[in-house]
């Protein structure tokens, strides 16, 4: 099995959006971009390609994800076109466009955030694919390939600083990115990050573009007079390196841009009230130096990214370290050698930021030895036996010198337990927080009956919707949380439900708020419901097992109960019913006392159809079902 591989490094870049085309990724104007360090952030992409391949398949940070996207099929498309043009001038080359292609990509940073993951994501693809296949073509030929996937993808495939050229043609073949000036040129460029938010966003690039596109008033203004002239002012601020130029055209098109976003039609929300502070403590350093010595940037996202010179690095990186210092990400840098700053600002500000990314202007695409396929080219399965940690080594030794001495007081203490109690130990976990949950809704029940008979109608009515709340969360952690659900739990839980509505339909009964018959017709349900499953219970038992013993004993249970259709309606007709009595004293603030007393009369009787039709609907005992004896 021939397998031919090739890994490579892509980095991310900044700059701005708008297309003219969307299949086609054209973009509505020139743009410039700045590529940054590969250090800090990059996606890393190996590609293997193989006759024994049936298919294309794609890995993303450890898992699989589609590739039948037009945007991936165009990419590679292309790519397989310009390698058939090579294979039929070159018979003797193996048919690598006719093979399947697995390729595995991460990224060592957050995907769909703010942070360029696609731009970095296509390029590493589109140019691992270009290595594999043994393209002689340059960067900008492929960028136009790249361009189809990501736009943002085809400045990826240069370093320093590139510009994106528009193009004019129709069929996008003139649009493609070529560089401004390489890293070499102004390698000072440096810029901190910070992360306001990983999440992934809620508008994502492509949609947000489309809309700003089709609806934005401002936009056709920004393509048609803002930015045309802002390219040519900032690629002659980056070959004069003029910061104090380049600061000001970055945050005045940044402004622009969310401003564009802002007057879309619905807007687009991408800054939030962290990115804001950002921006005004920029504005107040600049302020206080009399010259732009730093300048922020936000792309689709609200992640700032802080550009400055190293020369004002021990300035700017001051001002950041004062209000953020707190946050991870600092410990690349020796934070003593950084300039005080006595600028104030909100110092809570930190709170909404997760991490620091300290990074610099950096270079393309890179090769790499290290790979993310296997031998074979697939991707590699986890190590079924990793070596564990030095800590985790300490913590096994000890256990294996404990555990002998805690089993054998185990053992000891077990021939001490009855068997059946023995069985019920060992199944069960009494000690979760949903039986804690429940267990306070019982405690706390009595209070509200007090609170209902007492008048204290606001304190009790909170208590009740306290009750409401955790009957919720305990099922919910019961049903998705590893050993949260028990056997105990499940005997609670209903205890606890009838116990409330016990409580509260005689409290309320007791102060004339319910009829005394509905009162006696709800209690009565549930007393008839308790004695049937009692003689249920009874007359399940194998006539030898016939005993009190045996009867209570719940670790063996004998019969189910199966609540019909119309039993479920009417416990929610009764929850609602006298949950609305308890916090009647809230309603009435809102809603007219006279509509709630209309609709109220009118409810009491449906909740009294429903209570006797399903009562008497269990007096068929297949609702009671006895299950496999565990009695001999």
């Amino acid at each position: 099995m021939t397998v031919y591989t090739a890994s490579v490094t892509a980095p991310v870049n900044i700059a701005y959006w708008g297309k003219r085309d969307k299949s086609l990724n054209l973009p509505t104007n020139s743009l410039i971009s700045v590529t940054l360090s590969q250090k800090d952030l990059r996606t890393l992409t190996s590609v293997a390609s193989s006759a024994d391949f049936t298919s294309d398949k794609l890995w993303l940070n450890g898992t699989e994800q589609t590739l039948d996207t037009p945007r991936t099929q165009a990419c590679l498309a292309d790519l397989r076109s310009l390698r058939r043009q090579l294979e039929q001038n070159d018979s003797t080359l193996p048919k690598l466009s006719e093979y399947g292609l697995h390729i595995v990509s991460e990224n060592n940073f957050p995907t769909a955030a703010g942070l360029a993951s696609s731009a970095a994501g296509f390029a590493a693809l589109v140019a691992a694919i270009a290595k594999v296949y043994q393209l002689p073509h340059d960067m900008t030929e492929i960028s136009k390939i790249a361009r189809k996937g990501s736009g943002s993808a085809c400045r990826s495939l240069f370093g320093g600083y590139v510009a994106w050229e528009m193009g004019s043609k129709e069929d996008g073949s003139d649009s493609r990115a070529v560089e401004v000036a390489p890293l070499s040129h102004w390698p000072s460029m440096k810029a901190a990050i910070l992360v306001v938010s990983d999440d992934k966003k809620d508008t994502p690039s492509t949609v947000g573009m489309q809309t700003t596109v089709a609806t934005s008033d401002l936009f056709q203004q920004r393509i048609t007079d803002v930015v045309p002239a802002r390219f040519k002012e900032m690629s002659k601020a980056i070959m004069d390196k003029d910061f104090a130029k380049f600061g000001e055209l970055t945050m005045k098109d940044s402004n622009s841009f969310h401003a564009v976003c802002l007057d879309s039609y619905p807007p687009i929300f991408y800054l939030n009230d962290t990115s804001k502070k950002i921006i005004k403590l920029i504005h107040s350093l600049n302020d206080s130096e009399g010259e732009i010595i730093a300048a922020y940037t936000f792309d689709a996202g609200p992640n700032a990214v802080i550009y400055y010179d190293s020369v004002n690095e021990a300035k700017v990186l001051g001002l950041i370290h004062k209000y953020f210092g707190s946050v991870p990400g600092w410990d690349k840098l020796d934070t003593s050698s950084l300039t005080p700053s006595d600028i104030v600002a909100d110092d809570t500000m930190y709170k909404g930021v997760s991490r620091i990314i300290l990074t610099e202007v950096g270079p393309g695409p890179q090769d790499t030895t290290q790979t993310l396929v296997g031998e074979n080219g697939q991707k590699p399965s986890p190590d079924p036996n990793p070596k564990p940690s030095r800590p985790l080594q300490i913590i096994n030794a000890a256990k294996q010198r404990v555990q002998p001495n805690v089993q054998q007081i185990i053992t000891k203490a077990k021939d001490k337990v009855p068997p059946n109690v023995q069985q019920l130990l060992l199944k069960d976990n009494v000690y979760t927080i949903p039986n804690y949950l429940t267990l306070t809704r019982i405690i706390t029940t009595p209070v509200i009956g007090y609170c209902i008979v007492k008048g204290h109608n606001d304190l009790g009515g909170a208590i009740f919707v306290y009750s409401c709340i955790t009957d919720f969360v305990d099922g919910y952690i019961a049903r998705n949380f590893k050993n949260q659900k028990s056997i105990m739990g499940s005997i609670l839980d209903p205890i606890a439900d009838k116990f409330l509505m016990g409580i509260c339909t005689l409290s309320l009964a007791y102060v004339s708020a319910i009829p005394g018959y509905l009162a006696l017709l709800i209690i009565g349900r549930d007393a008839m419901l308790s004695l049937m499953g009692f003689f249920y219970r009874w007359k399940s038992l194998p006539p030898g097992s016939r005993n009190w013993k045996n009867w209570i004993d719940i670790s063996k249970p004998t019969i189910s109960v199966h609540p019909n259709m119309l039993s479920k309606i009417n416990t929610g007709l009764q929850m609602v019913y006298i949950g609305g009595l308890v916090l009647m004293s809230g309603l009435e603030r809102v809603i007219d006392p006279t509509i709630l007393g209309t609709f109220y009369s009118y409810f009491e009787v449906v909740v009294a159809i429903t209570t006797i039709t399903s009562g008497a609907s269990y007096l068929n005992k297949k609702h009671f079902k006895v299950i496999p004896s565990p009695f001999k």
